[in-house]
This record gives C-alpha cells, sequence and structure tokens, in this order.
C-alpha cells in the first residue's frame, strides 16, 4: 500500500473540497485529483481510503473512482493534523 504523507494527505482534500464546493454533494473524480496534482493514482487512493474510513468523505465504487464531501461536512472542513 502506498505511504501518503500528511501533507500530501492535506493538499488532496483541499483539491476535492474545492472541487465540491459548486454542489452540494458534487463528485470529483479521483483520476482528476490525481491529474491536477500529479501524483500516482494510488496515492490518491490511499488518501481516499484513510478520509472514508475516518468518515471526512463519501466515495463511490471500488475501488473509489469518485468522492465528495457530504454538505455539512464543507463547512467544517479542516485540513487533517
Amino acid at each position: 500500500m502506498p505511504h501518503c504523507d500528511s501533507l500530501t494527505e492535506t493538499l488532496v482534500l483541499q483539491l476535492v473540497q474545492q472541487l465540491s464546493t459548486t454542489h452540494p454533494t458534487h463528485w470529483v473524480a479521483v483520476q482528476e485529483v490525481a491529474e491536477r496534482m500529479h501524483l500516482e493514482r494510488d496515492v490518491v487512493d490511499a488518501v481516499v481510503r484513510k478520509a472514508v474510513g475516518r468518515g471526512r468523505m463519501l466515495a463511490e465504487g471500488e475501488p473509489p473512482h469518485r468522492v465528495s464531501f457530504r454538505a455539512a461536512d464543507l463547512s467544517d472542513f479542516k485540513p487533517p493534523n
């Protein structure tokens, strides 16, 4: 399993949050996140798995192919420590 440091996790979550603000539950393609951040897809997948496990993000598919934040989570979003 690829390692994702806290900076990478924070940046991925911030990008998904930014892209999700256009609609209450706007889905963002995991591949788009990887491409925009110039990261390997498996690194983004690791961040997504971690965020979903913590209840911070919604994901669709296995492995997830798109992600979003719940509308309530957008207003309370804080990057991980």
